[in-house]
């Protein structure tokens, strides 16, 4: 159980990385519409984006997401965790957690690679 105040950071087994991301995915099931998106946060273990639409917790998702525009997009699985809804002007959002249930080594590698530069060239900006 975590104490209030702890950092969330402290709990994780893989460091979030703040970076945006665009991300596009589609449920697997449904497949009837795309969402697209910038993440909040992305790790190799998962990754946090808002969303006009309503998906839903254990819904398993495609996802394909663009590290940089340079570079071939990153395929992967993965199942929404959890789902909040917050209010914006024009009505409501989500905030999405998914968990990654499939991705190639390559890609969790250049995810990994991609994730620890971020982090490093972050820890050298902060006083």
């Amino acid at each position: 159980m975590t104490r209030q105040g702890d950092a969330p950071s402290e709990r994780r087994r893989y460091p979030r990385c703040p970076a945006p991301i665009m991300v596009r995915c589609h449920p697997i099931e449904e497949g009837a519409f795309h969402v697209q998106s910038i993440s909040r946060d992305i790790s190799t273990a998962g990754i946090r984006f808002p969303s006009v639409e309503q998906l839903r917790v254990g819904s398993l998702l495609e996802l394909t997401i663009q590290l940089t525009p340079d570079q071939a997009a990153i395929q992967a699985q993965g199942e929404i965790k959890w789902l909040r809804e917050f209010s914006r002007i024009g009505g409501p959002q989500f905030e999405v957690g998914v968990e990654f249930t499939d991705m190639s080594d390559a890609d969790r590698q250049r995810l990994q690679a991609f994730c620890t530069r971020w982090l490093q060239l972050g820890a050298l900006s902060r006083p």
